[in-house]
């Protein structure tokens, strides 16, 4: 509606553009309804956490991987990255973070790269990881519109700490669905505080406000107005 992409007021600006075109006008929003995903799917197993934090997104520079390999070399608390889909661009992407990768490593973080396959059972192996995890770590660097694969996580009963961009508030409960953050200081305190987190209530946000019935009742009351 500003005429802004999720790039104004970032470092990302110069390289990606902080403009849109052609700017929305209020009179062409009908509705704003977020995303949703199948939280029947997308559930705990019932079992307690694993002690690791995950990253799982495309490994774009805004992406936050850099940050969350950060978190890990201080907090030692191990760290699985599943960076994209394994197609050839996504690859070369990851390729920037290696170096940092070795170099946290050698100071006794534990990263462990984790590949998706390339077809429909990679949703079975998000599970399993957003599952296990104690936290999602979603240090975004832009103002994204949305997170899929924040409200996955939360379906799962797993917290998010993130960075304070965009969406992020309109996905993650302060305090109670996991930390929004403004710095890398305030990232790793919200590691060593996750034990205030009740992993139902994450689950219970993400039924409640993210479950695709409540997306398609949003879209059937829109269209009858």
């Amino acid at each position: 509606m500003m005429g802004r992409s999720q790039f104004y007021g970032t470092p990302f600006e110069q390289k990606y553009g902080g403009s849109l075109d052609t700017p929305i006008h209020p009179r062409d929003i009908a509705a704003i309804i977020p995303w949703a995903t199948d939280t029947n799917f997308y559930c705990p197993n019932g079992r307690a956490p694993e002690d690791y934090l995950l990253w799982i997104s495309r490994p774009t520079d805004y992406k936050g991987l850099g940050i969350a390999i950060e978190v890990a070399r201080r907090t030692r608390m191990p760290l699985k990255v599943s960076p994209g889909i394994g197609i050839t661009e996504h690859s070369r992407e990851f390729q920037v973070y290696k170096d940092q990768i070795t170099q946290a490593i050698s100071d006794g973080a534990s990263i462990e790269i984790i590949k998706l396959p390339l077809n429909s059972k990679h949703h079975l192996l998000k599970r399993q990881l957003y599952r296990g995890a104690r936290a999602l770590i979603y240090p975004i660097g832009a103002h994204e519109p949305f997170g899929l694969v924040l409200i996955e996580a939360l379906a799962c009963g797993t917290p998010v700490i993130a960075y304070h961009r965009g969406a992020i508030p309109e996905i993650v409960q302060d305090n109670k669905t996991g930390f929004i953050c403004e710095t890398i200081d305030q990232l790793t305190q919200a590691v060593s505080s996750l034990g205030q987190i009740n992993r139902q209530d994450c689950r219970d946000d993400a039924v409640t406000r993210f479950h695709y019935l409540v997306a398609a009742s949003k879209y059937i009351r829109m269209l009858e107005n």
